[in-house]
């Protein structure tokens, strides 16, 4: 028997600091000029004019130092892994195929691994005073997993006509997360080598990937993405577009006498975007079966070829959906009536301009 065990720490720090920031309120007010004294009209502290049209040379010096700034945001992931693991067979004990020549393989461990993210901007990238950027809250999140597994290896018949090797082999992991609870994870599967030219094997396992922790605790913000509001373009719209954007479910409907118009498609062609992580999630799942076969030809020394085939189902996949995914869902011409139940109520517009906003929170 042997054993492995360790210990790991490990620890990124993060530091991002941008020059030449604008700082959106500063650029307004020295936009604000009494063209008589050149002063700011708006009266604030340490004001400077900003003279965009002076020619070579504007806008001076005094100005940019008033309106720019530097950003600073810092922080830090650690990662924190305590693990043992004993492996071994069980022959001492007699359990063992009598057709095979090596007893069963064991091998019995437990593990546990501690998560850890921060990020702290500063003032101005945290009340989102920046020019062409949104609010920015610190991030600061946590979370634990203690795991236990075992996988085991059984002979069954080896060194026999046709059968010159036939295993089966198996594995089981417990994984308690304190925010997302337990789960499980196995896996069962088998070898048969008839002659030693060729083996064949097969398996199933059941896999799971727990939301990470960007996907846990990242802030709720907006943005903007590149997108086309299928309900803007201008113009005489698809008749079954024209008809999604005014009767679509949800908070998207849409008058129909703006579809087409070309009047509320996003600024510059970019919509807002609500993103964001969710305490909430699950971990998703994943089911695969693989079959396969490897050739090993005692004529061609060294030579080694493998076929294997893959079948893999994920269930309830953690992520975001494209924004773009989610308004095709809703108006496109090959939107459903599921399809626009499931997407459109994450589409909100504005009052009166009916501009949209996406939600895209995980």
């Amino acid at each position: 028997w042997t054993y492995d065990a360790y210990a790991q720490l490990g620890y990124t720090g993060f530091t991002e600091n941008d020059g030449g920031q604008l700082l959106l309120s500063n650029v307004i007010s020295a936009l604000q000029v009494d063209p008589l004294t050149g002063n700011c009209s708006s009266g604030a502290a340490g004001c400077v004019g900003l003279d965009v049209f002076g020619g070579f040379g504007a806008p001076s010096k005094a100005a940019l130092n008033y309106i720019t700034s530097p950003s600073l945001t810092q922080g830090y992931t650690r990662e924190l892994v305590v693990s043992g693991a004993l492996t071994g067979d069980l022959g001492a004990w007699g359990v063992q195929s009598p057709w095979a020549k090596s007893p069963v393989a064991l091998s019995l461990g437990a593990e546990y691994r501690q998560e850890q993210l921060s990020i702290l901007p500063d003032l101005a990238n945290q009340q989102g005073y920046l020019i062409g950027g949104s609010q920015s809250p610190p991030i600061n999140g946590a979370y634990n997993v203690t795991e236990g597994f075992t996988e085991v290896r059984v002979p069954l018949i080896q060194g026999m006509p046709f059968a010159e090797d036939l295993t089966l082999n198996g594995g089981f992991r417990y994984s308690s997360y304190n925010l997302s609870g337990a789960n499980v994870t196995y896996k069962y599967g088998a070898e048969w080598q008839p002659i030693d030219d060729v083996k064949f094997r097969g398996s199933f396992e059941r896999a799971v990937r727990a939301p990470n922790i960007l996907e846990l605790f990242s802030p709720a913000i907006l943005g903007l993405f590149a997108a086309q509001d299928p309900c803007s373009a201008k113009g005489t719209p698809n008749a079954v577009v024209a008809h999604n954007c005014a009767t679509a479910p949800g908070r998207a409907n849409v008058p129909a006498a703006q579809v087409g118009s070309g009047l509320i498609n996003c600024p510059a062609s970019q919509c807002v975007q609500y993103t964001g992580g969710n305490l909430a999630l699950r971990p998703e799942s994943a089911d695969t079966r693989t079959f396969g076969v490897v050739f090993t030809p005692t004529f061609l020394d060294g030579f080694t070829a493998t076929v294997d085939y893959f079948d893999i189902k994920v269930q309830n996949a953690v992520g975001q959906i494209d924004p773009q995914t989610i308004l095709t869902n809703c108006y496109g011409p090959s939107a459903t009536a599921a399809s626009q139940a499931a997407f459109c109520p994450y589409i909100f517009r504005t009052a009166g301009t009916h501009s949209i906003a996406v939600n895209t929170t995980q």
